[in-house]
């Protein structure tokens, strides 16, 4: 469950550091 939560954050940074790029 808290893996989960962990990955999800990860994603949505991921997301944010992109949208930065951009």
């Amino acid at each position: 469950q808290k893996l989960e939560e962990a990955e999800k954050a990860a994603d949505e940074s991921e997301r944010g550091m992109k949208v930065i790029e951009n």
